[in-house]
């Protein structure tokens, strides 16, 4: 029976992402999210915002997308997975 080892948890490919959103409740403070997949992303965070964040939290992420006149809000909700010092990785819903 040949074994597979592979380092790599994640069941999705991940992409570099610069995307600016903001968090529901947490005021006009806009954040970063350095990358996503399909299933989650992390985004960064500072100290103060994440000494209120703890695992299995959920948070409602909203992104705005668009230039000009126009404007989209992309809401979904993220389940937080893992904090670090530099942020907190997110598994979102798909509801």
């Amino acid at each position: 029976m040949k074994v597979h080892s592979n380092p790599e948890r994640r069941s999705r490919r991940r992409y570099a992402a610069n995307a600016e959103l903001y968090l529901a409740g947490w005021g006009a403070r806009r954040f970063r999210s350095t990358n996503h997949s399909a299933e989650g992303l992390f985004l960064e965070l500072d100290a103060d915002v994440l000494g209120g964040l703890s695992g299995g939290m959920t948070l409602e992420l909203v992104l705005v997308a668009g230039s000009g006149r126009l404007v989209r809000l992309h809401r979904r909700r993220a389940l937080v997975t893992h904090l670090n010092p530099r942020g907190v990785g997110l598994r979102l819903f798909h509801d």
